[in-house]
């Protein structure tokens, strides 16, 4: 399924903290100075930090017996317990948060804690979720070919109330999965010095000449 719809940056703005207002201007300005350190969003693990029960991308469902596996082409796996466990009271920060769910009739309820402090809140870059985060998103079927999830992201150190946001998922039957990276280890485009973003014309010393034709 790949993503259609993510209107997360509306459903933050409203209830941004001043210090998460005060990072997103920072990030902005930064971005538009062209001094941004590209290694903070290049070659990162991936993280869930509450944004549409899945990912950018095409993301694939996994049904077994206590479990949904929600799985990235980015390479972020989420495991939904079903098998009717608690929520740890003291989870170890992960990449994917822990995660349980059940069934309501036809719609799937999942609650995750224990996000790494510095995922991006709904995946808005420069709000972390913080200590604390928790998400509830509830899964089910539009119509046949659309995913909805509404999702409920309540993190503390970031929001003075919880920020409610819809996503769509989209059906694609004949879609073959595959993996990509956001890690540019060979971009020339990214001073690996400085980790700012640069562009250098030079052309390589292996390019090949043009065809005669």
């Amino acid at each position: 399924m790949r993503q259609a719809l993510l209107d997360s940056n509306a459903a933050l703005q409203p209830v941004l903290r001043s210090a998460a207002q005060a990072g997103v201007r920072q990030h902005g300005e930064l971005s538009r100075a062209n001094q941004l350190d590209i290694r903070s969003v290049y070659c990162q693990p991936p993280t869930f930090g509450g944004y549409s029960g899945g990912f950018h991308g095409s993301i694939e469902f996994l049904f077994t017996r206590d479990r949904v596996t929600v799985i990235w082409e980015g390479g972020l796996v989420r495991r939904l317990y079903t098998d009717g466990r608690a929520l740890p009271e003291k989870p170890e920060p992960t990449d994917a948060g822990t995660s349980v769910a059940h069934w309501e009739g036809q719609t799937l309820v999942v609650k995750t804690v224990g996000l790494r402090p510095e995922a991006n809140a709904l995946d808005i870059a420069g709000i972390p979720v913080g200590r604390n985060a928790v998400v509830t998103e509830r899964m089910f079927l539009k119509d046949a070919d659309t995913l909805q999830v509404d999702a409920t992201l309540e993190a503390p150190d970031a929001l003075t109330a919880p920020a409610k946001v819809t996503y769509l998922y989209l059906r694609r039957r004949n879609y073959t999965m595959t993996d990509f990276t956001a890690c540019p280890a060979f971009d020339r485009s990214v001073d690996p010095e400085t980790g700012y973003q640069r562009f250098d014309m030079t052309p390589p010393t292996d390019l090949p000449p043009p065809p005669k034709d």
